[in-house]
């Protein structure tokens, strides 16, 4: 082989090389952007299932101790439990069957381990499947920071079906505007 022909099939392999390295980050992206648009379906029916919370919702971190149970619109139920835990409050929010939307049941805890300066960590996983029992995915809470009671750190680790694990930022996701705050940290 002439070294005019190496050079040519040395461009050639980088070339493939270099399509291929941009059709795996494109591939990334487009999986990205599918778990980030099941997150904000996921987050509508959490959203509408904390807002039937009563205690939940309340303000101060004591008036938030206590226990309390709603039901999905379609199916399961939502119970809530808070409790003194150390220097803070441990909220345990267990779903099981719950649906508000047709094509979304969720089954599952999302939790937060919180001090009495309303600072923490989440916990616990969701899965998601639909009416018929086919999983959908999975939402991992166990690296999301809180600040003042709500998400203000980290992320989720979202898993759909069949596919691998995706990072989403907590500020990527979308959600009421009654559920962002401004931080004074």
């Amino acid at each position: 082989m002439t070294s005019k022909n190496l050079k040519k099939l040395f461009l050639f392999v980088l070339f493939v090389s270099i399509l291929g390295s941009l059709s795996a980050q494109d591939s990334q992206k487009a999986l990205h952007d599918e778990a980030l648009a099941f997150m904000n379906m996921y987050n509508e029916t959490i959203f509408k299932s904390q807002d039937k919370l009563t205690i939940f919702k309340k303000k101060g971190n004591i008036s938030k101790l206590g226990t309390e149970k709603t039901t999905g619109d379609i199916s399961g139920t939502l119970t809530y439990s808070c409790k003194v835990k150390g220097m803070g409050g441990d909220a345990k929010l267990i779903y099981e069957n719950y649906s508000d939307f047709p094509g979304i049941v969720i089954n599952g805890e999302s939790n937060i381990l919180a001090k009495m300066n309303l600072h923490g960590w989440m916990y616990g996983m969701t899965t998601v499947t639909n009416e018929k029992g086919e999983f959908l995915g999975t939402i991992d809470y166990s690296k999301l920071e809180i600040i003042h009671s709500v998400d203000g750190g980290g992320g989720y680790t979202v898993t759909l079906a069949g596919k691998e694990p995706v990072w989403i930022q907590w500020d990527e996701v979308e959600r009421p505007a009654d559920r962002v705050m401004e931080y004074t940290d």
